[in-house]
């Protein structure tokens, strides 16, 4: 092990047969991942459907200015 190591903190071991090594830190369960992929899931479709919102009134604000014979007047 090299002092550099010790010092950081980035001496690896390996863990002991027959064991699974487990890092610390974040771990979601099988549910709480599918949460999360669902939450980004619904947060894109809020964004797609405020995106074509917003065009689809430009659209018509520019539809309004580009044609004024057709209001009638």
């Amino acid at each position: 092990m090299d002092i550099i190591e010790v010092m950081l903190g980035t001496a690896t071991r390996a863990p002991l047969s027959n064991t699974t090594f487990s890092p610390r830190g974040l771990q979601f369960s099988p549910r709480s991942q599918i949460g999360i992929a669902l939450f980004i899931v619904g947060l894109a479709v809020l964004a797609f459907g405020a995106g074509w919102m917003l065009g689809q009134r430009q659209a018509a604000s520019q539809r309004r200015l580009s044609d004024p014979c057709r209001s009638g007047n």
